[in-house]
């Protein structure tokens, strides 16, 4: 079921870092209120908003250049942030999502996220990769499913979903790219 709200990736230039940012904001569709998810350990590097993905109470930003954080210091190895309506005009429940299975520095994890009722698809096309997280509750997610397509070169480089089928890109396989069809078999497999 769809919620009347949109949300927007903004890019902008920050006077304290001199630099320019990415924030996502929460919109009604008819522009009455605005909520602008920032991440609680967020840094001006991490491209924080460099995707988006909306369905029902549930909104996830992707942000490609974190560094993972205390326990996984993975150089721009990537994260994505789900965030869930608490209320009319509140979001709130940030979770911070990584892959379950190492992965490596500059792989890109968050550069492309999608979202269909219970389902995240998340790419990480420098590693040739996506993955696939299952909402087990209240905004608690499996520890995800990695997707592999053998041969595929930057596969992640754009994902969707829709019911039990996922899409994924992978701009770099020899002859000029190539998008494989997944179907999902189990609960998340």
């Amino acid at each position: 079921m769809k919620t009347g709200l949109v949300l927007l990736m903004v890019l902008g230039t920050t006077a304290s870092c001199g630099g320019e940012e990415l924030k996502a904001f929460v919109a009604g569709l008819l522009g009455i209120e605005v909520v602008k998810l920032e991440p609680d350990d967020g840094q001006a590097t991490d491209e924080f908003g460099i995707s988006v993905a909306i369905d029902g109470d549930y909104a996830v930003v992707g942000a490609r250049l974190e560094d993972g954080g205390v326990g996984n210091p993975t150089m721009d190895g990537g994260a994505v942030y789900v965030y869930r309506r608490t209320g009319p005009d509140t979001w709130g429940d940030e979770v911070k999502l990584l892959p379950s299975v190492s992965y490596g520095a500059g792989d890109h994890f968050g550069s492309e996220v999608a979202l269909d009722g219970d389902y995240l698809v998340v790419g990480a096309p420098t590693g040739n990769e996506a993955f696939v997280f299952m909402r087990t509750g209240e905004n608690t997610w499996d520890a995800g499913t990695r997707l592999n397509a053998g041969g595929s070169g930057a596969l992640g480089a754009d994902v969707d979903i829709d019911g039990d089928y996922i899409v994924a890109g992978a701009s770099s396989t020899a002859g000029g790219g190539a998008a494989y069809v997944f179907m999902r078999t189990g609960a998340n497999t």
